[in-house]
């Protein structure tokens, strides 16, 4: 069953009103870095060493000087080759001293601060299309559904609530347990209540499928039997 839904700009934009906690984005800061490595065991000399030119390049820095090209120059970490270039991140993404000296900082040649409170309309339009159109195929879809059982249980067959619905009808193949289940990703029991199901019966409520729901009648029972070898040659091989 295959629902194409209208989404008139009035409903998308009353469902954005409606839903702006949905859409909010956390803060989020750009930075670069240089980084000075030291091991935890180092040395007084080691970490005076350290200290020493760390600052000899903060003072380069707040100079003037090109903040990416000092970190390809002096920086030991493996962003050296981007200028020290981090990226987009939100809180918890680094370690709580680097975090809160980054947002602590105002926009400058080192690192600038992005807060988005809200995405605008016409970036999530698109999504929200999506959503709304989803809500009313579902909609649709239930009611179809409830009618199509209705229409069982009065005693017609599934190809006749098939036309009268408009819903896709089709003969399958021979099922069994399995095939049901890996073919249409129903649970083993749902699979097991359809075969069980009497000839010329129809299932008393849909089937959760992968993607949707089907409606079953059972045409025929097929006897247990043994596979011709030539039908099962090449599984065997």
């Amino acid at each position: 069953l295959s629902i194409n839904e209208t989404v008139t700009p009035e409903e998308i934009k009353a469902y954005y009103e409606a839903n702006h906690e949905s859409f909010q984005q956390e803060a989020q800061v750009n930075a670069r870095h240089i980084l000075i490595t030291l091991d935890e065991n180092a040395s007084d000399k080691e970490v005076a060493a350290a200290e020493k030119k760390i600052k000899k390049v903060l003072a380069k820095a707040k100079s003037g000087q090109d903040f990416a090209k000092l970190a390809k120059k002096y920086s030991e970490g493996p962003s050296n080759s981007k200028g020290g270039e981090l990226g987009w991140f939100g809180r918890g993404a680094m370690v709580k001293p680097f975090e809160e000296a980054a947002f602590a900082l105002k926009k400058v040649k080192s690192a600038s601060l992005y807060v988005l409170v809200s995405k605008d309309l016409d970036q999530v339009k698109d999504e929200i299309n999506s959503l709304i159109a989803q809500e009313k195929a579902a909609d649709s879809i239930t009611d179809k559904l409830d009618h199509a059982i209705d229409l069982l249980a009065s005693g017609m067959k599934l190809d006749k609530v098939s036309e009268e619905l408009g819903i896709a009808f089709k003969k399958s193949e021979q099922a069994t347990v399995e095939n049901l289940s890996r073919a249409f990703g129903m649970t083993e029991s749902a699979a097991q209540t359809i075969i069980a199901l009497p000839k010329g019966n129809a299932t008393d409520m849909p089937v959760a499928i992968d993607g949707g729901y089907i409606l079953v009648e059972k045409e025929a029972d097929v006897p247990p039997s043994l596979s011709p070898l030539k039908d099962q040659k090449q599984d065997i091989e």
